[in-house]
């Protein structure tokens, strides 16, 4: 007398069912983000070590560019956490001899007579340019790869004074920074994180280049039509100021064998590959 089920082929999925494809989404956003955590951990074991010898440097003169005021110091508490405005620093960093030195020469111990300086690469960005130098810095003593985990467009800017303190006149610097912004606030006010960022790399230096964001394998579509949107934006942006863009998308699109299981970060061979599209780039400025 009653019908209760649909005719026809129209689908029908129980309550239970759609929870469970619920449940499911949101185990696996929750595993990436514990592999994004342990990752982070990983990288604090080289915190303290590192960040002091990149920003404090004992060895300093009080008038060094690189050197800080007291109560600029790093808290421990924001070392071993990586709290926002003292991100953990983890990189290859610059010779001793490279810190007290004119940003133009180099004078030799025991010696008045300047020795010209060969021209710094920096490699700045978030987590996902960890290990680049491998690849990146055939020079090693010219060439510091310096990663900020979880680091955003505004804390690149933050830091910029003291990660560029030591790079002499005129150094290559490369910036790798965008992806873990995406969603988190208005597109106009992350552009304009952009453009600040930019005004001040072209400040210092004309050698400036900005990597595309790479794909995330784990993303849905939504975060990846940003991650691309905002690349095309980068891309007409880098035109307009002057700055080199490095293209990435292609190479790591579908390309789940180049990241680790997380789907977040990179293995050894997506490390090689981005590092050596980076490296195209700097020889070309070296050139």
């Amino acid at each position: 007398m009653y019908d209760y089920l649909p005719r026809g082929r129209v689908a029908y999925v129980c309550i239970q069912c759609k929870e469970l494809l619920a449940l499911r989404d949101h185990v696996r956003t929750l595993e990436a983000r514990v592999a994004e955590l342990e990752e982070l951990r990983e990288a604090e074991r080289y915190v303290d070590e590192a960040f002091r010898d990149t920003v404090e440097l004992s060895h300093l003169r009080s008038d060094s560019p690189c050197a800080i005021e007291e109560d600029e110091r790093p808290r421990e508490a924001e070392q071993s956490t990586g709290a926002e405005g003292n991100l953990p620093i983890v990189g290859t960093l610059l010779p001793d001899s490279a810190g007290v030195a004119s940003r133009t020469e180099v004078t030799s111990p025991g010696e008045g007579t300047p020795v010209a300086r060969k021209r710094q690469i920096l490699v700045l960005g978030d987590l996902i340019i960890r290990n680049v130098d491998s690849w990146v810095c055939d020079d090693r003593e010219n060439c510091m790869v310096t990663c900020l985990p979880g680091a955003k467009v505004a804390d690149l800017s933050r830091h910029l004074d003291r990660l560029m303190c030591s790079a002499g006149e005129e150094p290559v610097v490369v910036v790798h920074v965008g992806t873990n912004a995406i969603g988190k606030g208005r597109r106009d006010v992350l552009e304009a994180k952009f453009r600040l960022l930019g005004k001040r790399l072209k400040s210092r230096t004309s050698m400036v280049a900005f990597s595309e964001m790479l794909p995330v394998p784990r993303a849905g579509p939504g975060r990846q039509a940003e991650l691309q949107s905002l690349n095309a934006w980068m891309r007409r942006w880098c035109r307009e100021e002057g700055f080199t863009f490095i293209r990435n998308w292609g190479n790591f699109w579908n390309g789940g064998s180049l990241y680790r299981k997380d789907g977040l970060h990179l293995n050894q061979s997506g490390t090689r590959l981005l590092a050596l599209n980076i490296k195209k780039v700097v020889e070309q400025f070296l050139n």
